[in-house]
């Protein structure tokens, strides 16, 4: 064996011909060791080592006499002989400190020099990880911890000792060796302490907010975690932050995640203790800083991974207790053994209170060395400082020092100023700057940033606490003209642009707090800098990244007080040229184009600055420097099949919700306090609203949402198929036919050819066009899926049971799941069909056709019966059986396998040959005679049980991403027949017909293929589950995409394996599998591309050079990856339909935009602030046409065109501010004739019909059409307005109405029912009013606005609303109370409107909207549903006796009095009620009657408006019962207290109101004074109340509370009482409470045993019974036996201390749930030991240490039937944990039902009527006055003394309440769901705004910068309530205080 092992050494390896010799053999040597490999030798273990030696040696190559290098193979050939010779002999697992003897272990020396002397560094660095992978792996398995240790320090003495023979040689190759040895080792085990740990690893999955937006989670991907401790993270939209901090992370689910303490093993901690404690070891390793380069940067890492050295961390804390401190010693000014030390005295830590380092001592003592120190480093090394990453992250941690001791507040800044020499810091400062800016190396980018960053926050520091810094700064102009334009223009990276940016923005923005001369200093650097940046600025290059460049220059005007106009004027001019050609770059919604982003928002900064540069860039300016129309298509232009086919980025050039933001900001900043702008721009916006969204196809959409353009990203570039109800398996096979381009043009060819037939071609309506319409779309589509009913609804059912039905033609839901397989093979099918007659009849069969061959061979004897016969045209996929086999290969060798077949022939035999035998053995195989351009193979995965049930074979099958089809082909089969058979050759030539004909010959390339599409189901069974594909892009691309439905994402390849393979466990359950297989043959090499010759010029060239040819390749690729679509010619009137959907869909985007929205709100408020009243001349009635009067009608027509077309169909238009956009709307029509003549002609117009749309309802018969309530809202208040606006000149014609009722103009009538059966009854012809280009019928040519009726508009609206009203009364819709509130509008003109609305009898529909036989709960729930102006129209409508007698019954007048629950809706109501009571004496009884009936029925705050009416009736004096009310009122309710059911609530809020009722009328209080047995009554109700009593906690009670916000409730001690019912706890667990409410506090229900008192058996003997236990634990035992003991109750011991029979009875019930034994009723050995057992079960295996706080913890317990104290021990701990259990289930049942009861409670105080649904309003809402102060008022009134006028009612108290800017107030908080203290922010009549200080504890940081750079300011939020709302109230701190 040796002898042949050196011949075949000497061949490949010393007298190898070429390397690629020696590598393969290397490559194939490692699977000969391994033992039964097939098809290679077995190495015996002396061959094995013997071989190994020869790895391990060095070897001369004898033709050249070189060295043989290590390579790669060698190495992983080296380490596999090491495995195999060792663990053949047993070495690694025999003994551990085989591991510390290198002789004991095979190749071990060679493994040591292969790892630290190699030079190689693939060969180094891998087997240094094998060599830590021995020492970790190996060293760790069945080892103790002191063999363990022993092998690491073996292993850490090696490194070292080659460590220092390596330094004393200056072999830095050797140092770096092992520096790296050791970071390898030490990363694999994980330790370190130095810097932070981040909590979130690379590569997983989060959520995380966008920078400063601290609202919305995003998904993304964590790339890189940076030094800083920042992520690098990818978002899934595109957007990617490069710095992103660990408080803008969550976990997936939204959550925190929580740090984990690191818990190192004895191992770990021993090592790290070896490195950083061994005094020789650490120093050796620091001094290798020195070194630098990649040694030090390799020392700097390792020293990363140990904790801080003792004697230097000793040396930094304990300076508050050295006398004299040596800084120059301890702070080297070598930049990496300075930044050891700065990092253990961590800046970012300094801040913290709990810090030591943070105390006044030591900042004392630092300050006055240490600072000194770093500015001496900082002076002498600032070259060095710059010169590579480490340097730099120790300048920035030296500038954090000095900010943190100038903001420091345990040291005066006055005394760091005596000792810091700040000028000579900032000139060393603002001279390393110009080298911080320039980026050389991509990897020093990032310190370069962090440190250009922080050292502008020290400038700012400087500035903030010494204003004469400026002067340094200013100084340093000159320089600033090189080191803008090197920083922001030279300069390419990113991150150092932002940097500087950021910088320079924060040393010249001004502050609040700045004084007169840093104000006149900044304004002076910002003027400096402004000159320079436009220097540059005429010269600048839009096509380079200079957007910082255009931010600082933003930022520079935007605090610029004023700018020269000539100056402003060039700058303009620059920018507009520069915009006007700058490209189009943003190809979808998620590439944002910077530079155009920061040119629109440098020059609507610039346009607000210069006002007058809005003549000059606006609609009127030269055409060079107007800006008006070309931003406009920049924002509006949609992609049109002219425009656009052909364009690879395609309109319009602002696609990016950033950029169109900027757009629009300068479009409103052009229009804003300009009216010609502002006109021309609404001209050109005007088309965009004057349809609604989809072209007016779908009016009755109300919550429209396009997707603005996203959809274009979402589905990268392609376009996803709606599941229409289990059509997923047509989805998939779909997209698979799309993606293969051929096929895809072959069938869209197919409709250019005239049919044979004259008359209509057959394929119409067919399965055929439904395909092509459907790949028409999918391929020119730009919506994000479309709907492929058009396709299901042509195709037939292939299912036997629906025959002659489509597929999906229905829509239902309950279509059955079907076969992907068997629809791809039936739809290729009948496309084939029906081609047969055209010209492309080989469409499919030119892709996808294959030929097989059936071969049947007979025997040698009868070899007449071999035979061949082809199948033609299959094109489908090819179905393989996978049951029994792994991988594709072995599926297709068992389909071409000879199989067996006995058959049964007759006499003349079976093709005419004769023979004898009737039953003949022949063999059968199916081989692949052709291959087709696109293979398709399906896998089989249905199988059978052994009950012939059907199941899913989801085990693994593995295929080939290139398959080579050869050896399944005829070709390669040919000769490879069954053993005793013949292929016939032989045969003579009679008989030639029996031979298997040898087949044609094709090249090899022409059998291989290359996967490009899986489909693959997902699911337990082939009938269920779901299909989705995973598609390859066809080359040049080469991606691969997941088609799942409508949901298109990229796909990772390298997971195709895990999600596609099925399982390697039979019996798993993963049930993803690929079911259909698509590859493509591999094209025969081509000629070489354009792109293939730019990139190999380019890789001839410099880099330096290659640079020219970047823009031409980067064009080169997007033009091949257009062609890589595959754009198939599409029919021209498909193309043109999809496409006009395309551009509608753009169009609706841009309309419904809502940066477009915002944008149109600022110039709507600037233009109201311009113009708040429209001109004086208003045009008549008469002569208001569809030409706007002036531009104010314009302006007007324009927003309320935006208002009701666009965004009353918007979805989210409440947030978006609809309330706002009404009133502002609104406004715009108070004295405007023209534009209220034109708005009252769009709801008259036919031809417009906004009434319909707008505010009638079509509630009945179909919903969705419906308006939304706030859409009817906001037109009804539009429209009246206008409505008041004309009422003067109509009021002639509305006399006229009056007076002649006959005269009345008929009007439409016809009901919303009628009108929609009618519409639903033509349902059928709205598509065919759609033209050729599938737009609707263009109405714009219409006029808008029509003549004047004779009865004038007025009539007209209100007539048909009264229509209206009248035809739905009964049908409960909401729709008719805007109606109401229209008509009381109407009425309020004047008398002649109010007499007009008499006559139409309108008072009978009113009345009839409240059913008399309503009961008590459905009249609550309508009632809701009452407008307010509905009570005001019923008091203008009564005029007649009869109909007061109506309103009079009493469930009108029940519904009367429950509507008052606000202040505006009872004032009708009072009105109401007073005409009522003196129109009839009995209706104060019966109000009375209702009133006491309600008391006793209904909740107390829903009888509140019943007080209204009552006090508003004893108010009225001029009534003729005035004198007789009080006692009628207040004798009724004083009489509710007779009744002893009435509940205390009820009853408290009766005596409130009887006392306000006193307050207000002095008559009341007079008959209160007489009636004393009424008063005594209340006082007797009141003084029965029971009064709760608080329990008191004192010092040292064992209770159990629940700890803050979380829900369980846990044991602890009250430490300290506060003494406002807050206590501080001490929990077991070490949390604390330090303001633990007593109402959360529960008490122990047993006091807490003492675990080591009573041990001593001699104290408590066993042969005592009652004496074993101490008396208290038998106590404990007691109560545990009580509440967990099986006996029943009178069984249970009472606790009484002794261990008497019954307790132990019930102690041997408890055991015998566990064991079974017999009970004695005493404590004997039997009952010990399974009480022993018991805890051992059920608590001493259960705790982590359970002997924690036994004194001596190497006893064992052990059941053995003695009462040690061990088992004492153990048995009060089990007792202390079963008493805290049960107190604690217990404690939390309690508060629960405290919460419930709680909750009762505060139905009685905080109810209240808001937005017309009774909902409590908070928990700590006020009611009422207290108990004591009620009863003090009634015996106030019974003794006649006066008592304080007050209101009636709870909501006028607080309507009245006084707020004022400024003021602090406690508001509820919705986003923290609790009470907080805010500021006002605005106040108004009808509302308080309040601005809550936001905490951060949500993930609501927004990082600005301040001049405290330390503290990063949190974003305030705002909001609005209205005055009367409880929420808010003006005493700061009354509820706010009880959630500290």
């Amino acid at each position: 064996e040796a002898r042949e092992i050196d011949e075949i050494w000497k061949l490949y390896v010393t007298s190898s011909v070429s390397d690629f010799d020696t590598e393969s053999f290397m490559r194939w040597l490692p699977g000969c060791l391994k033992e039964g490999k097939e098809l290679n030798p077995v190495f015996s273990p002396k061959s094995r080592a013997y071989l190994f030696s020869k790895l391990a040696s060095k070897h001369t190559h004898t033709r050249t006499g070189k060295a043989i290098k290590v390579t790669p193979e060698w190495q992983h050939c080296f380490i596999s002989c090491f495995l195999s010779t060792n663990r053949a002999t047993n070495a690694l697992e025999r003994s551990p400190l085989l591991i510390l003897d290198h002789s004991k272990l095979e190749g071990m020396d060679q493994l040591w020099e292969f790892a630290l002397k190699e030079t190689d560094d693939k060969v180094r660095s891998k087997s240094q990880k094998f060599l830590g992978s021995i020492y970790i792996k190996f060293s760790h398995k069945d080892m103790s911890e002191k063999a363990k240790i022993k092998a690491l320090d073996g292993f850490v003495a090696t490194c070292m000792k080659s460590l220092y023979s390596s330094a004393d040689a200056k072999d830095e190759k050797g140092m770096q060796a092992v520096l790296e040895l050791l970071n390898n080792v030490l990363n694999r085990i994980n330790v370190g302490e130095m810097i932070k740990r981040p909590l979130y690893k690379k590569g997983e999955k989060i959520k995380a907010h966008w920078k400063k937006d601290g609202g919305t989670l995003y998904v993304a991907q964590i790339v890189a975690v940076n030094e800083d401790g920042t992520y690098h993270l990818h978002y899934s939209d595109g957007d990617v932050d490069k710095h992103a901090l660990e408080a803008y992370l969550r976990e997936e689910n939204g959550h925190r995640r929580v740090p984990e303490p690191v818990k190192l093993t004895v191992v770990e901690q021993h090592i790290q203790v070896t490195l950083a404690d061994t005094k020789e070891h650490f120093n050796r390793i620091f001094s290798s800083l020195d070194v630098g380069g990649k040694v030090g940067a390799l020392a700097w890492d390792l020293l990363k991974l140990l904790p801080p050295s003792d004697s230097v961390a000793k040396n930094i804390r304990g300076l508050d207790s050295q006398t004299s401190v040596d800084f120059k010693s301890l702070l080297s000014s070598a930049p990496v053994k300075l930044l050891y030390s700065l990092q253990i005295m961590n800046p970012a830590k300094l801040e913290d209170k709990k810090n030591p380092l943070n105390s006044p001592k030591w900042c004392a003592t630092f300050a006055k060395g240490g600072l000194q120190r770093l500015a001496q480093i900082l002076k002498e090394s600032a070259s060095k400082l710059v010169a590579d990453k480490l340097a730099l992250l120790c300048l920035a941690m030296i500038y954090k020092i000095f900010i943190f001791f100038l903001q420091a507040k345990s040291i005066a800044v006055e005394d760091v100023l005596k000792v810091l020499p700040v000028t000579e810091i900032v000139s060393v400062s603002l001279q390393l700057i110009p080298s911080m800016v320039v980026v050389e190396e991509a990897f020093v980018a990032d310190a370069k940033a962090t440190a250009l960053k922080v050292s502008f926050e020290l400038l700012a520091t400087f500035v903030q606490v010494q204003p004469k810094v400026f002067a340094q700064i200013k100084a340093f102009g000159p320089e600033w003209e090189k080191v803008v334009p090197k920083a922001l223009i030279v300069n390419k990276n990113v991150a150092v642009q932002k940097s500087f940016t950021d910088g320079m923005d924060l040393i010249c923005t001004s502050h609040s707090d700045d004084s007169a001369e840093v104000a006149k200093e900044r304004e002076g650097l910002r003027d400096k800098l402004l000159e320079v940046t436009n220097v540059f600025f005429a010269e600048l290059d839009t096509e380079t990244n200079c957007a910082q460049y255009l931010l600082l220059m933003r930022n520079l005007i935007a605090n610029t007080e004023q700018i020269e106009a000539k100056s402003a004027k060039d700058i303009g001019l620059s920018l507009a040229q520069l915009i006007k050609k700058h490209p189009m770059t943003e190809a979808s919604p998620k590439a944002q184009d910077h530079v155009l982003g920061a040119l629109l928002n440098l020059t609507a900064e610039l346009i607000k600055k210069v006002p007058s540069l809005r003549e000059t860039m606006g609609s009127k300016g030269p055409m060079q420097t107007s800006l008006l129309k070309p931003v406009y298509e920049m924002l509006f232009t949609a992609p049109t099949l002219q425009n656009s086919y052909h364009l690879k980025i395609r309109p319009p050039q602002c696609k990016h919700p950033k950029t169109r933001s900027a757009g629009f900001s300068l479009l409103a900043a052009l229009a804003s306090n300009n009216d010609a702008n502002l006109v021309a721009l609404a001209s050109l916006l005007l088309p965009h609203h004057r349809r609604v969204h989809s072209n007016g196809k779908k009016p009755y959409s109300w919550d429209f949402e396009p997707a603005w353009m996203s959809d274009v990203e979402e589905r990268q570039g392609y376009c996803g198929l709606v599941n229409c109800g289990n059509t997923c398996y047509i989805n998939a096979a779909l997209q698979q036919v799309f993606m293969q381009p051929k096929l895809r043009e072959n069938i869209l060819s197919i409709g250019k050819y005239d049919h044979p037939n004259p008359g209509r071609p057959h394929w119409k309506r067919d399965e055929l066009e439904g395909l092509q319409w459907l790949l028409g779309y999918l391929q020119e589509s730009n919506k994000r899926a479309i709907h492929p009913m058009f396709f299901h609804s042509r195709f037939e059912d292939p299912d036997w049971e629906n025959q002659g039905k489509p597929v999906r033609g229905d829509g239902a839901a309950g279509h059955a799941q079907a076969d992907s397989n068997g629809f791809l093979q039936t739809l290729l099918g009948r496309v084939e069909d029906r081609i047969k007659k055209y010209p492309q009849k080989d469409a499919i069969k030119d892709v996808c056709g294959l030929q097989f061959t059936d071969q049947i061979v007979g025997t040698r004897a009868a070899p007449y019966l071999n035979y061949n016969y082809s199948v033609d045209n299959w094109v489908g996929p090819i179905s393989l059986n996978v049951q029994g086999h792994k991988s594709l290969h072995e599926c297709l060798k068992s389909h071409v396998e000879f199989k067996q077949q006995n058959r049964k022939v007759s006499k003349e035999g079976v093709f005419g040959q004769k023979y004898e035998k009737q039953n003949v053995q022949v063999w059968k195989r199916t081989v692949f005679k052709t291959m087709p351009q696109c293979l398709m193979i399906c896998l089989n995965r249905m199988g059978y049980d052994n009950f012939g049930n059907t199941l899913k074979l989801n085990h693994r099958i593995s295929f080939p991403i290139k398959l080579d089809m050869k050896p399944y082909s005829e070709e390669a089969l040919y000769e490879k027949l069954p053993r005793g058979t013949d292929s016939g050759q032989s045969a003579s030539a009679k008989d030639q017909k029996t031979k298997i004909e040898k087949p044609s010959e094709h090249p090899d390339e022409y059998y291989q293929y290359e996967l490009m599409g899986i489909i693959v189901h997902a699911g337990r069974t082939l009938q269920s589950g779901h299909y989705y594909s995973y598609i390859r892009e066809r080359p040049p691309g080469n991606r691969w995409y997941c088609f799942n439905d409508s949901h298109i994402s990229e796909f990772n390849v390298n997971k195709l394996e895990e999600e596609t393979f099925g399982s390697a466990d039979t019996d798993s359950w993963k049930c993803s599998t690929a079911y259909v297989l698509v590859y493509d043959k591999i094209p025969l090499p081509a000629k070489v591309s354009p792109v293939a010759k730019l990139s190999n010029a380019m890789s001839k060239l410099k880099f330096a050079d290659a640079g020219m040819l970047v823009t031409k390749l980067q064009k080169k690729k997007g033009e091949a990856s257009e062609k890589v679509k595959a754009r198939a010619v599409v029919p021209q009137g498909m193309l043109r339909k999809i496409w006009d959907e395309n551009e509608l869909k753009w169009r609706d985007s841009n309309a419904h935009d809502r940066a477009y929205g915002a944008a149109l709100r600022t110039m709507l408020t600037t233009f109201r602030k311009a113009h708040p009243a429209p001109p004086e001349s208003q045009p008549a009635v008469e002569k208001v046409t569809d030409e706007p009067a002036n531009f104010y009608d314009q302006i007007t027509r324009f927003v309320t065109r935006y208002l009701f077309v666009t965004l009353a169909r918007s979805k989210g238009k409440i947030e978006r501010g609809w309330k706002s956009w009404v009133r502002e709307v609104a406004s715009l029509y108070k004295g405007n004739v023209a534009s209220s003549v034109w708005l009252l002609s769009m709801f008259v117009n036919p031809s417009v019909d906004w009434f319909s749309e707008l505010v009638m309802a079509e509630h009945d018969t179909n919903p969705h059409r419906t308006p939304a309530q706030e859409v009817r809202f906001g037109a009804v208040e539009v429209l009246a307005v206008a409505m008041e606006t004309i009422a003067p000149s109509e009021k002639r014609a509305v006399t006229k109405a009056a007076a002649d009722p006959s005269t009345k103009r008929r009007v439409r009538t016809m009901t919303p029912r009628r009108e929609m059966m009618e519409i639903e009854g033509k349902g059928k012809q709205v598509d065919e009013k759609l033209d050729h280009d599938g737009k609707g019928v263009d109405k714009k040519d219409a006029p808008e606005v029509v003549p004047r009726p004779p009865e004038g508009f007025l009539l007209s609206i209100v007539a048909r609303t009264v229509a209206e009203l009248q035809a739905t009364t009964g049908d409960n819709s909401t729709a008719s109370y805007h109606w109401i509130r229209l008509l009381c509008k109407f009425g309020s003109f004047y008398p002649e409107a109010t007499k007009y609305l008499e006559s139409t009898e309108l008072f009978e529909d009113l009345y009839g909207l409240v059913e008399q036989k309503q009961e008590y709960g459905v009249a609550d729930k309508i009632a809701d549903q009452l407008p307010d102006e509905y009570f005001s129209l019923v008091f203008l409508l009564t005029k007649a006796p009869e109909q007061v007698e109506k309103l009079c019954q009493s469930h009108f007048l029940n519904r009367l009095l429950l509507e008052g629950y606000t202040v505006a809706r009872a004032k009708p109501i009072c009105a109401l009620v007073k005409k009522l009571c003196a129109a009839n004496k009995n209706v104060l009884k019966a109000i009375m009657n209702l009133v006491g009936k309600a008391i006793g029925e209904r909740h107390h705050e829903i009888t509140r408006p019943l007080y209204r009416v009552l006090t508003a009736l004893v108010l009225q004096k001029d009534a003729a019962d005035a004198k007789l009310r009080p006692a009628l009122i207040m004798g009724g309710l004083c009489a509710a207290y007779a009744n002893n059911e009435l509940k205390y609530k009820e009853g408290d809020f009766l005596a409130e109101q009887i006392i306000r009722l006193a307050e207000t009328s002095s008559d009341c209080a007079a008959w209160l004074q007489k009636a004393k047995a009424g008063v005594n009554l209340v006082l007797e109700f009141l003084q029965n109340r029971k009064e709760e009593k608080k329990q008191v906690w004192n010092e040292g009670d064992q209770v159990v509370a629940r700890y803050k916000h979380e829900r369980g409730v846990y044991a602890g001690d009250v430490m300290k009482c506060h003494g406002d019912d807050t206590y501080y706890i001490q929990y077991d667990d070490g949390d604390v409470w330090d303001r633990a409410p007593g109402d959360k506090i529960r008490p122990r229900l047993m006091p807490r045993l003492n675990l080591t008192e009573g041990l001593d058996t001699e104290a408590y003997p066993i042969s005592g019974g009652e004496q074993a236990l101490h008396p208290q634990t038998v106590k404990t035992l007691q109560f545990v036996l009580k509440n967990h003991s099986p006996r029943v109750n009178n069984e249970l011991p009472e606790l009484t201390g002794i261990l008497d029979e019954v307790t132990v009875f019930a102690l041997q019930d408890l055991l015998r749930q566990s064991f079974e034994f017999e009970r004695s009723g005493k404590l004997d050995e039997e009952t010990i030991k399974h009480l022993q057992y018991y805890l051992d079960r059920n608590f001493v295996s259960q705790q982590k240490n359970p002997m924690k706080e036994y004194p001596d913890q190497s006893e064992m317990f052990e059941p053995d039937g003695v009462l040690n104290p061990l088992t004492k021990f153990f048995v009060r701990k089990w007792l202390g944990l079963m008493v805290t259990t049960i107190s604690t289930q217990q404690a939390k049942e309690e508060l629960e039902g405290h919460v419930k009861q709680h909750v009762a409670e505060r139905d009685e105080i905080g109810f209240h009527k808001k937005g017309r649904l009774y909902t409590i309003t908070c928990e700590f809402a006020p009611y009422g006055r207290s108990v004591a102060e009620k009863v003090t008022s009634l015996q106030k009134i019974l003794k006649g003394e006066p008592l304080a006028s007050g209101g009636y009612d709870s909501e006028d108290e607080r309507e009245g309440r006084e707020f004022k800017v400024g003021q602090s107030v406690d508001a509820w908080d919705d986003y923290f769901m609790r009470w907080k203290v805010a500021t006002v922010s605005r106040v108004t009549s009808d509302t308080v705004t309040v601005k809550f200080e936001r905490t951060g504890s949500r993930g609501d940081v927004d990082v600005q910068y301040s001049y405290d750079v330390r503290r990063p300011k949190l974003r305030a939020r705002f909001h609005t309530y209205p005055r009367a709302d409880p929420h808010v109230l003006p005493e700061a701190g009354k509820f706010s205080k009880l959630y500290k």
